[in-house]
């Protein structure tokens, strides 16, 4: 009897496009983000945002979170958002997305409830990716 072959990872499927055509267009920002975040709307290949996630993903692991922890991820659908949740899977972190709109009682409970490790929110994300 054969083993099932694994499914490929979302990471492995981002590097197959990222190797097959590095400047083709992979990631862009919704038109409103200007109004949603203040930052203007970015458009990112592949190869630019395989960088991204590369040192998003290498902050991840130094700043000591373990493999398999979880982090909560409270942020816009933006190209920082698709960004954030390659960066996590890269560095072997499991992801809990939490609405934007939940106020500081509901986050409580949900970062108690899935033991998140760290939160990476909208004011964390202009910090880190520009």
């Amino acid at each position: 009897m054969t083993q099932p072959t694994a499914s490929p990872t979302l990471d492995t499927l981002f590097k197959r496009n990222l190797a097959r055509q590095p400047d083709a267009l992979a990631l862009v920002d919704p038109p409103n983000k200007q109004r949603i975040t203040g930052q203007p709307p970015k458009r990112l290949t592949f190869a630019q945002a395989d960088r991204m996630i590369s040192s998003l993903a290498a902050h991840f692991v130094e700043s000591g979170l373990p493999s398999n922890s979880v982090i909560a991820v409270q942020l816009p659908n933006t190209i920082e958002f698709a960004l954030t949740v390659l960066a996590a899977f890269r560095a072997g972190l499991v992801i809990a997305v939490l609405p934007l709109l939940w106020r500081q009682s509901e986050l409580t409970m949900a970062l108690n409830r899935t033991a998140a490790r760290a939160i990476v929110r909208l004011v964390d994300e202009l910090r880190w990716l520009n």
